[in-house]
């Protein structure tokens, strides 16, 4: 296979996976009308159950509303009494619900928390707290999972209490059954997640067939040169080394700012064979990458520096002091976080690239901070800070967060420790990196939980991640070429 037939290839694969995430933007917005349906449906009811100063008015109102609203399909009705039996309820409810033929109530003891998916205990669904008295504010998720066969229903529901006074006289309770959404986001989620794999597999294939090819051509005899190339002398380029490449741009265009050019490479053994090349005036060196990591591709530099030694600069996510110690352990010059401030890349770009000495370098003063995020980029800042890349910048963290977090929820899925570190702070160096502390944060306290085991402590905190990314979506009217919003 040649390489164009290799682009093809790799072409068809990425326009499979663009195609199913526009199928998930779509899937994600029958899901939102869906639910704003069913926000008006009981802002209809309240509306009802609070205007009439006669409150017979209401008997005679309530049932013609309710049937209005199940109508339309979209929305199902239980009308429960004070003691917790229905006595009304849409044509669908006992289909979907199976209410007792005996007490003529609910079931209980067969649903699950729609978010952390842990078992609702008796006397806490939406309903049963609604006529005991509590505030039930909101839509609530739940799922009902059939104790026999395991089949799941997932459910949106919304409870609103009839009061005479202080009393509380039954319960209007709204649903929609979102079952079909949350069974199609899956699937699409799950094959997405299978061609990206696909995707990994078929360009490090490619990568390393090139590799192959290079080491063929090195070993190969050369006819003898007329004028012999010289050694690439030392320049003012530096070398990138990371395997995800949103972290490669951001950081390609920092440098860009500071007036250094660089070079990427992909893992750490195409590091090595560029240092083969090329006499680099540092290298930015990832440290958990496929083939070679930061540190194997550090001992097999260091074997071919000879005289010229090659700084290389840790990068990682990772800001833990055990880290650091092994990274100079390990032969490495420097450590720099993913995300680090701005004075810290200049005062390793000074010391390394410009050749100013430590006393000249000094603490380099930190660039202008963006405000507190308040989940909302600071476009301000952005553009002191990237100018004309700004939207390029922008554009690359949205898409490569959003492909991060879906990684990151299957590997939750699997509770893979390993693999729920590695993408959790990988979603953490571009989301520090734009000023998204908000979620830079929350992907750090996630691997907290992951590392003590609490996987559902970690779930609860990936959903926040996902909600806290919606907002930074919103606000900055992030959108592909067909309109959807990109995750």
């Amino acid at each position: 296979m040649d390489s164009k037939e290799w682009e093809t290839l790799v072409g068809s694969v990425r326009k499979q996976i663009d195609d199913l995430r526009s199928a998930l933007a779509q899937n994600e917005s029958a899901a939102a009308i869906a639910k704003s349906t069913l926000q008006e449906a009981k802002q209809n009811v309240e509306a009802l159950l609070d205007g009439p100063s006669n409150p017979r008015e209401v008997f005679y109102k309530l049932p013609l509303t309710l049937q209005a609203l199940t109508s339309q399909k979209l929305v199902g009705v239980f009308l429960l009494g004070n003691d917790g039996k229905v006595v009304l309820h849409h044509g669908s409810g006992q289909r979907l619900l199976g209410i007792d033929p005996v007490s003529n109530k609910l079931p209980t003891g067969c649903f699950f928390d729609g978010m952390t998916e842990e078992r609702i205990k008796d006397g806490e669904l939406p309903w049963e707290r609604c006529l005991r008295g509590d505030d039930v504010t909101g839509s609530i998720p739940l799922v009902m999972r059939d104790p026999r066969t395991q089949e799941e229903l997932h459910l949106e529901v919304t409870a609103i209490p009839l009061r005479n006074n202080a009393d509380i006289g039954g319960v209007v309770t709204l649903f929609r059954d979102k079952t079909e959404t949350v069974k199609a986001g899956k699937f699409i989620k799950e094959l997405c997640h299978t061609l990206e794999k696909q995707l990994g597999g078929i360009e490090a294939a490619q990568r390393e067939l090139k590799l192959f090819a290079n080491k063929l051509s090195d070993s190969a005899p050369e006819a003898p040169a007329e004028n012999p190339p010289a050694e690439v002398p030392s320049s003012k380029r530096v070398l990138i080394v990371d395997d995800i490449p949103v972290n490669q741009q951001l950081l390609q265009m920092r440098l860009k700012k500071f007036g250094v050019e660089a070079d990427i490479a992909n893992n750490g053994m195409e590091a090595v064979n560029a240092c083969k090349k090329n006499k680099y005036a540092v290298v930015f060196m990832d440290i958990d990458m496929p083939i070679l990591n930061g540190y194997e591709a550090t001992a097999e530099i260091r074997k071919i520096d000879g005289s010229h030694h090659t700084p290389i600069v840790a990068l990682t996510s990772f800001d833990r002091d055990l880290e650091k110690r092994e990274c100079f352990e390990k032969g490495m010059d420097d450590f720099v976080v993913k995300g680090d401030k701005q004075g810290r890349v200049r005062e390793i770009v000074d010391r390394f690239v410009f050749g100013k000495s430590a006393d000249a370098v000094g603490a380099q003063p930190d660039m202008e901070q963006p405000a507190t995020d308040e989940l909302k980029l600071d476009q301000v800042w952005l553009k002191k800070t990237f100018g004309e890349d700004t939207d390029n910048v922008i554009s690359a963290f949205f898409g490569s967060v959003a492909m991060l977090l879906n990684c990151l929820e299957f590997a939750l899925e699997d509770k893979d420790l390993r693999e729920v570190t590695h993408f959790a702070f990988s979603l953490k160096g571009p989301c520090s990196i734009v000023g998204a502390n908000s979620m830079a944060s929350k992907a750090a306290a996630l691997v907290e939980d992951a590392e003590k085991g609490q996987w559902s402590e970690a779930s609860k905190k990936y959903i926040v991640l996902r909600q806290m990314f919606r907002q930074y979506q919103q606000s900055a009217g992030a959108k592909n070429q067909s309109g959807a919003f990109v995750i």
